[in-house]
């Protein structure tokens, strides 16, 4: 799919890339004959100020080629990442653990303190308040009935089930339970 560019600005940027952009060997694999390859070497020796005026003049036609099924998969990608980010916000503002942040997001002690500086989360500092006993086997037998194929989406279901408690006192109750016999 062709899309015209009609922006003087992006015009200039796209004429200064193709001017600048390329070496003598990357100009001879673009494949390049007469008029066009004659065009692209005499734009190659304009200065800055007639790059400005070509990019201004409309008769200059440039196009942009949109690759749909690459640009989806850059928007697939795009949203897994943010799904990621979203995730790891997720485990930082609620209490995630600097083990549980290395363990499922390989993210060290002192970047997991940075993250929870820039979210403004702060986490408390020594023991873990434990709920009780008979509320710990609840969240272990709601524990087993949670489904989910990735272990933190798994552990964000159970939270949603027990808000009360952060994931670092949910995690530490899980795996007493998993440990168990």
């Amino acid at each position: 799919m062709l899309i015209p560019l009609h922006d003087p600005s992006i015009r200039l940027a796209v004429l200064g890339h193709l001017a600048t952009g390329f070496n003598d060997q990357a100009v001879s694999s673009l494949g390049l004959t007469g008029d066009s390859l004659e065009a692209l070497l005499r734009l190659r020796t304009l200065k800055a100020a007639e790059l400005e005026f070509l990019g201004g003049q409309r008769r200059v036609m440039l196009r942009v080629e949109l690759l749909p099924d690459e640009l989806h998969e850059a928007l697939r990608a795009y949203t897994i990442r943010a799904d990621q980010y979203a995730l790891r916000d997720y485990f930082l503002r609620h209490g995630a653990s600097y083990v549980q942040m290395m363990r499922f997001f390989s993210l060290s002690r002192s970047r997991t303190l940075q993250s929870r500086r820039v979210l403004g989360v702060s986490f408390g500092v020594g023991r873990m308040r434990l709920p009780d006993l008979e509320t710990r086997d609840f969240i272990a037998v709601r524990w087993k009935k949670t489904q989910a194929d990735d272990p933190r989406e798994r552990l964000v279901r159970l939270h949603e089930q027990f808000p009360e408690y952060t994931l670092a006192v949910l995690g530490w109750v899980v795996e007493a339970v998993e440990v168990a016999p």
